[in-house]
């Protein structure tokens, strides 16, 4: 039989990620922080940055920020760290790298590509390119109400209602106090 392939010289480079800027973090840090953002990252091409979630670095923290156009997913955690940088990961690529934590990664950024090194594999990724929705402004800095709820009897009323939503329409829930 043949095996349908390309020679090994005409196959595409892997690109070069230096290790000077890299990262070392607890897998199930980054594995909650992805599952707690993946599901408000955009499926359409509307804004192909907005298919990713950003990620940006600060010394004592890192956030993972999703959009899709009606969600906004923020997730924050200290850690330390030397860098200070932002760049957008593609969804798609974070939903494979969530298949494969184990117990602690790598993360090797460059100016165009991030290099995931976890156990025995690597996942490198392009970064998406272009301006990222500014989320701060879309959150107030005050509120003049505030509210406590219980946890449990609110997520069960979200979850009563969420079954007559449909991914389809994408109509937004309301809540009225």
């Amino acid at each position: 039989f043949s095996i349908v392939g390309i020679p090994a010289e005409e196959y595409p480079e892997l690109p070069t990620v230096s290790s000077e800027t890299s990262l070392k973090l607890p897998s199930e840090t980054l594995r909650s922080m992805i599952r707690q953002t993946l599901f408000a990252v955009a499926d359409n091409d509307a804004k192909p940055i907005h298919t990713g979630t950003l990620f940006e670095l600060e010394p004592d923290h890192i956030r993972l920020i999703s959009v899709d156009g009606y969600r906004l997913a923020i997730r924050e955690e200290s850690i330390r760290c030397d860098l200070k940088t932002s760049f957008v990961v593609p969804g798609k690529t974070l939903s494979e790298v969530l298949k494969l934590l184990g117990e602690e990664l790598e993360l090797q950024i460059s100016r165009r590509h991030i290099l995931f090194s976890i156990r025995n594999y690597t996942v490198i990724s392009r970064l998406l390119e272009g301006e990222f929705l500014d989320y701060r402004a879309a959150i107030p800095n005050e509120c003049s109400t505030e509210m406590k709820v219980s946890t449990q009897d609110f997520i069960s009323s979200i979850e009563r209602v969420s079954l007559l939503i449909t991914d389809r329409l994408k109509s937004p829930v309301r809540c009225i106090f």
